[in-house]
């Protein structure tokens, strides 16, 4: 058996967990069939870089504020970006995303040296860098953020470099190999982050591959409550 085909409508929702190794059939209301192969990817990265332990920042209300950067954080590692003026980049200075700072603070590479109070009171009451900064990203939006840094750090671990996808639609674009930002690749995939129990729609499914093939990406989703181990699924369309 060279594929286990599973074969569903185009209204039907198909349960994403388990789906590895198999290939989705779908049938349109014109009886046309579209092929999806689902595999567990291998994400391999190679980017070599350890951020230094002396990082400080300050805590805004949807970011982190690096005003002395290390040498590196950003040419090297693509943690960031820098803060610019009118004509410039403003030298030495960093703004990390919420979930990089709350992954650099977990790694007890970050800390913090000022909280901005936001009126939600729920990171000014943490005394610890990681709570204040997980604190803040659970009020910008709500359980997503666990669920989004879990796989932020699981990418990092693999030596790979995730950076926002919001233009292509998705959680994350990754970078498999960085060796400095002058040189940057081609990000490789696009990554979106749903729950364990996610069902996929096979239409939302479909734009989903359509716009990855479209940018020349491999597709990927990251099932995950945020606590627990991640399933990873690549996704794909197959010409017979």
């Amino acid at each position: 058996v060279h594929y286990a085909i599973r074969v569903v409508g185009e209204r039907e929702a198909v349960p994403a967990s388990g789906l590895a190794g198999q290939t989705l059939a779908v049938v349109d209301e014109e009886s046309d069939i579209t092929y999806f192969g689902v595999d567990r990817p291998a994400i391999d990265g190679a980017t070599d870089y350890e951020p230094p332990a002396d990082v400080r920042g300050v805590l805004l209300s949807d970011r982190v504020v690096v005003w002395d950067a290390p040498d590196g954080l950003y040419e090297r590692g693509f943690y960031g970006q820098p803060l610019t003026g009118r004509a410039a980049a403003v030298e030495g200075v960093l703004q990390l995303s919420l979930l990089e700072a709350a992954s650099l603070a977990a790694d007890d590479r970050l800390g913090l040296d000022e909280v901005v109070e936001t009126g939600d009171g729920a990171a000014e009451s943490e005394s610890d860098t990681t709570a204040a900064i997980v604190a803040r990203g659970r009020a910008v939006e709500g359980d997503r953020f666990d669920r989004r840094l879990a796989t932020y750090r699981d990418l990092r671990d693999r030596d790979a470099v995730p950076k926002t996808g919001f233009k292509f639609g998705a959680d994350f674009r990754t970078y498999l190999d960085v060796e400095t930002v002058e040189s940057l690749p081609h990000s490789e995939h696009l990554v979106r982050v749903v729950e364990p129990g996610h069902a996929f729609a096979p239409r939302e499914l479909s734009l989903d591959v359509r716009l990855a093939g479209g940018v020349r990406k491999q597709l990927l989703f990251a099932l995950t409550d945020g606590t627990g181990p991640i399933e990873w699924l690549s996704v794909g369309r197959l010409t017979p």
